[in-house]
């Protein structure tokens, strides 16, 4: 019975890359909308007034989406390279 080789093991290492570059996408989305809905604490590390949390807040969110469609043009409607050989 022949062994396994490492892409049948493991997965395609695509499919982490994939996962990672979602994090990264989703993970400023979340900031800004955690900065949007939080109020300011008196002790923060971040003081800030309202209206630059809100501005933050909306940096954060816009740039997060323009992450999230240039993951998914290039990780998910691209063909993989392995593919096209």
């Amino acid at each position: 019975m022949p062994l396994p080789n490492t892409k049948e093991r493991l997965g395609s290492p695509l499919s982490m890359a994939r996962l990672f570059a979602l994090v990264r996408s989703v993970l400023p989305i979340g900031l800004g909308i955690f900065l949007w809905l939080t109020p300011a604490q008196p002790g923060a590390l971040l003081q800030l007034g309202p209206r630059m949390r809100l501005v933050l807040a909306a940096i954060f969110v816009l740039y997060g989406l323009y992450r999230l469609v240039r993951t998914i043009r290039t990780q998910f409607l691209a063909p993989p390279s392995d593919e096209l050989d």
